[in-house]
């Protein structure tokens, strides 16, 4: 019973849990009923973050910056599942917290709130809005430039010879992914089988040996 448990755990782990390690940080928000940002870079490349992690400059739970920065709003870009998502461009790693653009924004937020006590920023959001509109000052970028070949390889094509050649290359790359993930699998339920079966025998054997 033992080896059995051990290898459907297996089974679950590799087959249904592993594939979904993207989404990870998606059901963790959703078990603490907090929410998520995809973080995109100047190659339009995107990892999942926290809200605390995408959003917060200083280290303290999203509540505590909700109280501190008066000025708070949250129109969620999308919903995935049940968990509000943003999508914020990163392209001079604000949210890296070792980053040296990072620092300079720390030093400006600092310098902000010790003399604006009423209007404290405790957000990259609110920090990007001052910094837009000319009322805070930092050596920081303001504008960025996505290459032209990314920005055009993630668009669809219009014309319909080209979207038949598009949806083709999608249907190959899922077809290769597919074929990858079932030859996998199928080597881990073989795996997984043949411990059980060797269990199971070496149980029988022990138990006739005694």
């Amino acid at each position: 019973m033992f080896l059995l448990l051990v290898g459907s755990y297996f089974c679950w782990y590799y087959l249904f849990w592993l594939p979904l390690a993207p989404l990870h940080g998606i059901f963790f928000a959703h078990i603490r009923k907090e929410s998520v940002a995809f973080i995109f870079d100047q190659n339009l490349n995107f990892i999942l973050k926290s809200e605390k992690k995408a959003k917060l400059i200083f280290d303290e739970t999203v509540e505590e910056a909700k109280k501190a920065q008066k000025k708070w709003s949250h129109a969620p870009s999308g919903i995935v599942g049940r968990v509000s998502a943003d999508l914020l461009f990163d392209a001079d790693r604000w949210t890296e917290v070792d980053s040296p653009t990072r620092q300079e924004i720390d030093k400006a937020v600092v310098l902000w709130n010790e003399t604006n006590p009423e209007d404290e920023i405790h957000t990259l959001i609110r920090f990007g809005e001052l910094l837009q509109d000319g009322k805070i000052q930092c050596p920081v970028d303001k504008v960025y430039v996505v290459p032209w070949l990314r920005v055009r390889s993630a668009m669809i094509p219009k014309t319909i010879g080209a979207f038949a050649g598009y949806c083709r290359q999608l249907q190959e790359l899922l077809n290769q992914e597919v074929t990858t993930n079932l030859n996998n699998y199928g080597i881990i339920v073989l795996i997984c089988c043949m411990l059980i079966c060797g269990g199971m025998f070496a149980f029988k054997a022990l138990k006739l040996g005694v």
